[in-house]
C-alpha cells in the first residue's frame, strides 16, 4: 500500500514581515496583559464597590440596631416616668430614635440589592413602627397613671391632714368611745400607708402581689373607718362627720388606686408581652441581615483577592509569553538575519579580492536575504561572464593584432610602391618645373624691362602734363 506524503506549502514571508508578525504578537500580548490589568482592576473595583456596599450595609443596620435598642430604653424610661416631665422628655427621644431607626433603614434599603434583605429591611421598618406606637401608647397611658397618681398622693396628703384632725377632735369631745374610735382610726390610719407602700412597690417595682396587698388593705381600711364611724355617730355627730370625710378620702384613693392599678396592668401587659416579640423579631431580622452583609462581604473580600491573584497569574504567563517573543525574535534576528547577511557579506569580500567559485548561500529563501543572496549570485555571474568576456576580447585583440600587422605590412607595400610611383612623378614634375622657372625667370626680366619704360614714359607723360598746365 503506498503511503500517501502530504506535502505542505512552504510559507515565504519577508524579515519585515516576520519581524511584524513577531512584533504584533509581542503587541497583542502586552495588548492582553493590559486588558487583564483593567479588567481584573474593574473587577476589584467592582468588588470592593460590593465590599464596601455591604460594609456600609452593616453599619446602617447596626445603626438601626442601635436605635431598635434606644427605643427600648425610650420605652423603658416611658414605663417608668414618674413625672410630666420625664415622660415628655422620654417620649420626645422616642420620636427622635424612631426617625433615626426608620433613616438608618432607609439608607440600608437604597444599599440592599437582595430581595430577601429588601424584605427583611421593609418588615423592620414595620415592626419599628409598631414597637414606637405602642411604646406611644404606654406613653399615653402613662400620662394617666401620673395624673391619677398625682390626684391619689395629693389625697394621700388630705387623709394625714384630715386625720391629724379628726385624733384632735376626738381628744376635744373626748366621747365615750373615744378609745375604741382611736384605736379603729390609728389601725385605719395604719392599714392606709400599707395601701400606700403597696402601691408605691407596685409602681417603682413593678411587684404584681402589692396589687393584691393594697387591694386587701383598702377593704380593711374601709372596714375600719365604717366602724369607727358607727360608734363616733353614736357618741358625737362632729366626730362622726369628720370619720366619714376619712372614709371619702379613702373610698377616692381606693378608686384612683384601682385606676392606677389597671393602667399599670395594661402598660406593664404592653410593655412585657406585646412589645418584647416585636423587639426580639427586629433584632433577630437585623442579625440576618448583618450576617449575611458580613458573609457578603467577606465574598466581596474574597473574590477581589482571587481576582488579583488570577490578575497576577495571568500576567505572569502573559508576561513570560511576550519574553518568549522577544528572546524568540532576537534568536530570530540573530539566526535568520544577522548570520545570513554576514555569510553574504563573506561571499562579497571574497567576489571582491577575486575568488569567483565561492558558493553562494541561501539562495532558495524568499525574503530579504534570499534577494541579497540572489544579488551576489548575480554579481558572480556577472564578474564571471565578465571573465569570459576579458578573456574572448584578449583572444580577439591578438587575432586583430596580426591581423592588423598583416594588413599594415600589406599597406607598407602598397604606400612604398605607390610612393616609388610618387617620387619617380614628383621627379619629373621637378624637372618640368624648373624649366618652367626658368621661363618664368626670362617672363620675369622682360617684365622688369617693359616696366621701366612704362615708368619713364609715365615720367615723361607727367612733364609733359605739367608743361600742358603751365
Amino acid at each position: 500500500m503506498t503511503a500517501l506524503k502530504l506535502k505542505m506549502p512552504k510559507l515565504k514571508f519577508r524579515i519585515g514581515t516576520k519581524l511584524a508578525i513577531s512584533s504584533g504578537l509581542g503587541v497583542l500580548l502586552v495588548a492582553g496583559t493590559i486588558v487583564n490589568q483593567l479588567l481584573t482592576e474593574a473587577s476589584v473595583a467592582q468588588q470592593n464597590e460590593n465590599a464596601n456596599r455591604q460594609q456600609s450595609l452593616v453599619l446602617h443596620s447596626m445603626a438601626a440596631e442601635n436605635s431598635s435598642r434606644r427605643l427600648q430604653i425610650n420605652a423603658r424610661d416611658i414605663r417608668y416616668s414618674h413625672t410630666a416631665e420625664e415622660l415628655s422628655k422620654s417620649a420626645t427621644l422616642l420620636v427622635e430614635n424612631t426617625k433615626h431607626g426608620i433613616s438608618e433603614l432607609d439608607e440600608a434599603l437604597k444599599l440592599s440589592k437582595r430581595p430577601e434583605n429588601r424584605e427583611r429591611l421593609q418588615k423592620i421598618q414595620q415592626q419599628t413602627d409598631q414597637y414606637s406606637a405602642a411604646a406611644g401608647e404606654i406613653a399615653k397611658m402613662q400620662a394617666q397613671a401620673i395624673e391619677t397618681i398625682d390626684k391619689r398622693n395629693a389625697i394621700a396628703a388630705n387623709w394625714s391632714k384630715s386625720h391629724e384632725a379628726l385624733m384632735k377632735i376626738l381628744w376635744r369631745l373626748n366621747p365615750a368611745d373615744r378609745n375604741e374610735i382611736e384605736m379603729d382610726l390609728i389601725e385605719a390610719n395604719s392599714s392606709f400607708n400599707a395601701t400606700r407602700a403597696a402601691s408605691w412597690r407596685f409602681e417603682y417595682r413593678g411587684e404584681k402581689e402589692q396589687v393584691e396587698i393594697a387591694k386587701r388593705t383598702s377593704e380593711k381600711t374601709a372596714e375600719l373607718l365604717k366602724h369607727a364611724y358607727v360608734i363616733a355617730l353614736a357618741n358625737e355627730k362632729e366626730a362622726a362627720d369628720a370619720v366619714n370625710h376619712l372614709r371619702t378620702i379613702a373610698t377616692e384613693y381606693q378608686s384612683l388606686q384601682q385606676t392606677a392599678s389597671k393602667l399599670a396592668e395594661q402598660i406593664d401587659d404592653l410593655y412585657r408581652n406585646r412589645m418584647p416579640p416585636i423587639v426580639n423579631e427586629i433584632n433577630a431580622l437585623l442579625e440576618n441581615i448583618v450576617q449575611l452583609a458580613k458573609s457578603s462581604n467577606e465574598e466581596a473580600k474574597a473574590s477581589a483577592a482571587a481576582a488579583i491573584i488570577d490578575a497576577g497569574r495571568i500576567a505572569v504567563a502573559l508576561g513570560a509569553m511576550v519574553m518568549i517573543v522577544l528572546i524568540g525574535s532576537a534568536f530570530f534576528g540573530a539566526i535568520s538575519i544577522a548570520r545570513p547577511i554576514r555569510k553574504i557579506a563573506d561571499v562579497l569580500t571574497e567576489l571582491g579580492s577575486g575568488n569567483k567559485q565561492v558558493e553562494v548561500p541561501f539562495l532558495g529563501r524568499g525574503d530579504e536575504v534570499g534577494n541579497a543572496a540572489n544579488a551576489a549570485n548575480t554579481f558572480k555571474e556577472n564578474l564571471l561572464r565578465i571573465e569570459k568576456m576579458e578573456a574572448e576580447q584578449k583572444q580577439s585583440e591578438i587575432r586583430i593584432a596580426a591581423q592588423r600587422k598583416t594588413e599594415m605590412h600589406k599597406l607598407a607595400d602598397e604606400f612604398q610602391s605607390a610612393v616609388g610611383e610618387i617620387v619617380d612623378t614628383v621627379s619629373s614634375a621637378s624637372t618640368q618645373l624648373a624649366s618652367a622657372a626658368n621661363s618664368l625667370n626670362k617672363t620675369a626680366d622682360t617684365t622688369q624691362q617693359l616696366s621701366m619704360m612704362v615708368a619713364d614714359a609715365s615720367e615723361e607723360a607727367s612733364a609733359n602734363v605739367q608743361s600742358v598746365a603751365s
